[in-house]
């Protein structure tokens, strides 16, 4: 029997569930348990690993802003309940203004938390598979290796 860790991207997830499925809402443990029964239905879930970041606040925060914040912490303490789930997080960093005075937010750290836990489960020879859920191409060169 192996044993498997599924790595998901959850920036990437939450815009293909609003993009492709009309912004659904799942549950992930049920979801984890879908994935790795279709993939992998003799294999045991090490952990599954969730990668995101909390909203921006600017300094001093608007209401608003506090308001997005607490939702998606409360979301990402909730995560961390579901046995064999470990919640992992970057920062969210504002970039701007461009040409027309826009601001626009990329997540830092995501890829290589990602990329580094992966690779480490795989060195130790702690798991025999890995599920990856990402459209992100940074983390290549972990796969590959």
């Amino acid at each position: 029997m192996g044993r498997v860790a599924f790595f998901i991207d959850g920036g990437y997830l939450d815009r293909v569930l609003r993009d492709e499925f009309n912004g659904v809402r799942i549950n992930y443990q049920r979801f984890g348990e879908a994935v790795l029964g279709e993939l992998h239905p003799d294999a045991q879930l090490l952990r599954a690993y969730y990668y995101h970041c909390l909203p921006y606040q600017s300094n001093p925060a608007t209401p608003d802003e506090s308001r997005r914040f607490a939702a998606q912490q409360n979301f990402f303490d909730a995560m961390k309940r579901i046995p064999r789930f470990e919640v992992r997080l970057g920062k969210l960093a504002r970039r701007g203004p461009d040409q027309q005075g826009k601001y626009w937010f990329e997540q830092k750290m995501v890829d290589v938390l990602l990329s580094v836990d992966m690779v480490l489960l795989s060195a130790k020879k702690q798991v025999t598979d890995i599920v990856l859920l990402t459209g992100d191409s940074d983390v290549l060169p972990a796969v590959i290796l």
